[in-house]
């Protein structure tokens, strides 16, 4: 369950896109019919846990380490700024 929460936006991402794709190269090269929807929805299922899993490795732990970075280097400099001066662009000294 923590290795499916940890994916869940690479899951949720992902499982559209791979699921039409199977869907339509089971149509264009199987034979089709419902006697493979079974395979269809195994097939769909272990490519989206593989190419969640390679995107999270791949995408979202390097942003969220780039993401800690930055964050330290704010917060080393002393710019406590809020989300209103953020989205403003007001500054404490104005």
């Amino acid at each position: 369950m923590l290795w499916i929460g940890a994916r869940s936006c690479s899951i949720y991402m992902c499982h559209i896109p791979i699921w039409f794709t199977v869907i339509d190269v089971m149509r264009r090269t199987g034979p089709g019919g419902e006697t493979y929807v079974p395979l269809g929805f195994m097939i769909a299922a272990l490519a989206t846990l593989t190419a969640a899993d390679l995107t999270y490795r791949w995408l979202e732990l390097p942003l969220q380490e780039r993401g800690r970075i930055r964050a330290r280097a704010l917060d080393d400099r002393g710019d406590h700024a809020t989300s209103a001066q953020m989205t403003t662009g007001l500054s404490d000294t104005g």
